[in-house]
């Protein structure tokens, strides 16, 4: 909910209506490509765990998704969600206002140009405003949720697009739903599983 916070290290990801909640995941380029080699037949999913669920999501369930980022950005080393002591982190990081904040250690956004973008604005969105892909969370689901990116993966492959990864965000942001997945810093890592046929 705070636009100037990093959550580069934070054990969780959390989702949920009020204030700004969404999250960031990335994978190497390299590793995908070299296991991938000169296959052409091949899937790819994005898999996050679920830590804990506010089991708000109304009597059929609400949707999330994941949407192709369009910009570089700096994980950070910040953790204020579900860590105590919380921890602004030091130097550069992504945040609500920035794909790169100068020093996440105060409370302003220290970016401009290319390293400012808009999560506000559904028309300067920092990524493809359409999903990738979609899945339904419901009350009381636990386990893996899985998302297909293959296309996306694909593209980056092909050069067609450039790997900055992907946002996770619900559907409507408006809407009562509260979900937290793991982190790489916690015991529920995020993982983007290509299976070569």
């Amino acid at each position: 909910g705070s636009q100037n916070e990093n959550e580069g290290s934070s054990a969780l990801i959390r989702l949920q209506s009020s204030g700004h909640n969404r999250g960031l995941v990335g994978f190497d380029e390299s590793a995908i490509e070299a296991y991938i080699g000169q296959s052409q037949n091949y899937t790819a999913k994005l898999q996050f765990t679920i830590i804990d669920n506010g089991n708000n999501w109304g009597n059929d369930g609400r949707t999330i998704d994941v949407h192709r980022v369009l910009n570089s950005w700096v994980e950070g080393n910040g953790f204020i969600v579900g860590n105590s002591p919380s921890d602004r982190g030091t130097g550069s990081g992504v945040t609500w206002n920035c794909s790169v904040d100068a020093e996440t250690s105060n409370q302003n956004d220290d970016c401009s140009g290319t390293t400012a973008w808009d999560m506000t604005n559904s028309s300067n969105w920092p990524f493809i405003s359409t999903p990738t892909a979609t899945t339904t969370i419901t009350s009381n689901q636990t386990g893996v949720v899985e998302f297909d990116v293959t296309s996306d993966v694909a593209s980056f492959v092909a050069g067609t697009n450039q790997n900055y990864g992907w946002v996770i965000k619900k559907t409507n942001e408006g809407q009562n739903g509260r979900i937290e997945f793991g982190t790489k810093e916690s015991s529920y890592t995020p993982r983007l599983i290509i299976t070569l046929d």
